[in-house]
């Protein structure tokens, strides 16, 4: 499936109008997220080595871009966490297995990046910036998370932002950025600035679930709208719509790549605890088998390309490209859950909203006093209205 633009795209880039002088592309690759724990924790390296040829060869791009759902820490603290939340962190020979998928570049903005806290995430970065790959989206203070990854390739310069809201940093404070707020909008106009392409990378929404919630919805319209030429996203778990907003494409879940949730006792233990779960929807293991790899096209004084190509991913855990009678209905699904964007009317909508409520009051649920009193400081507006809602 290769969705096509609207007729009315917008040139994208800084150098836009001089793009007939610039006619000089660069390939991106994005893949979603990558956890390299259980059974692929002792040889990273060799787990790359696993992937079928043909899905190796479709690695080949002047970038490649994944997320890093994992902190990468030799010893974790005992304080760090919660009991009944598993602690996701890799080896820092996690680095090898990177290097051998071609990874240039990673998004750290997402819910298991501060699993070793924040000597994990410093081990993160330090070991990232030892093997070349360069990182975005989380750090030790606002400053660090809001930092742009920016690669050149061909002249051409790419920037990266990460967004979630999982430990909002602050100007002392670990964490990643919130998506849709003012500040972040600021950060995405200055940035564009500076740069030929934004990409934004974010991590939010209903697990298992095949659309976006309103929320991330209307952040991605509005990240759009102050400059932002490709979105992408992770953490449901499986694949989600793809949309064309004022000619720039938002693939708003390309699913897992690396990740070994897929045997029987792992999925057993996250099914339980999903959302959908304790909503009592029932949705079935082949949901977070369906994944994407996203091919792109960046040419400066045009709208980026896409070409979302269709993974499964095996009960190890680990992707391949289908092949035959396997390819059809997965490139079917892909088109069927796009269409819904262009029909506000499509049924799918309404579940969502319902769904989306419930979340949040499962949300509020959860959130103890103790937390509620440590960040009391930080308490705005926008906390009190999502709160109220959480009631409708």
């Amino acid at each position: 499936m290769n969705p096509q633009p609207p007729e009315n795209d917008r040139p994208s880039g800084r150098l836009a109008a001089r793009g007939a002088d610039r006619p000089t592309s660069v390939s991106l690759v994005v893949v979603g997220d990558l956890v390299f724990t259980g059974p692929f924790a002792g040889d990273p390296a060799g787990t790359v080595d696993r992937l079928p040829p043909d899905l190796r060869a479709a690695l080949d791009g002047d970038i490649v871009l994944a997320n890093l759902e994992c902190a990468l820490a030799e010893a974790v603290p005992r304080a760090v966490g919660r009991a009944e939340v598993p602690l996701v962190t890799a080896p820092l020979t996690t680095i090898d297995g990177l290097q051998r998928l071609n990874v240039s570049v990673v998004s750290l903005a997402n819910n298991h990046v501060f699993d070793g806290g924040p000597a994990g995430l410093a081990q993160t970065t330090q070991a990232l910036d030892r093997g070349g790959i360069l990182h975005f989206g989380a750090g030790l203070d606002y400053a660090a998370a809001s930092r742009p990854a920016v690669v050149e390739r061909n002249g051409v310069r790419v920037a990266f932002l990460g967004f979630c809201g999982c430990e909002v940093a602050g100007r002392n404070k670990p964490g990643t950025l919130l998506f849709d707020c003012a500040s972040t909008r600021k950060l995405i106009r200055r940035t564009k600035d500076r740069c030929d392409f934004l990409v934004l990378y974010f991590h939010e929404g209903i697990e298992a679930f095949n659309f976006p919630t309103r929320a991330t919805l209307r952040a991605c319209h509005r990240a759009v709208e102050a400059g932002a030429d490709l979105i992408v996203g992770t953490h449901p778990h499986t694949i989600q719509g793809i949309e064309y907003y004022r000619g720039a494409p938002i693939v708003y879940s390309l699913g897992n790549f690396v990740m070994p949730l897929l045997s029987a006792e792992s999925y057993s233990r996250w099914h339980k605890q999903t959302a959908l779960t304790r909503l009592g929807v029932p949705f079935g293991k082949e949901t977070i088998t369906r994944a994407l790899l996203l091919k792109c096209v960046l040419t400066p004084g045009r709208p980026v390309e896409i070409q979302p190509r269709p993974l499964v991913l095996d009960e190890s855990g680990l992707p391949r490209l289908p092949a035959g009678d396997e390819a059809r209905p997965a490139r079917e699904f892909l088109e069927s859950i796009s269409k819904a964007f262009e029909q506000p009317d499509d049924p799918v909508w309404v579940r969502r909203d319902w769904l989306e409520r419930r979340v949040r009051r499962l949300q509020r649920e959860d959130v103890s006093w103790r937390y509620v009193l440590r960040n009391l400081t930080r308490l705005r507006p926008r906390h009190v209205i999502a709160y109220l809602k959480s009631f409708t």
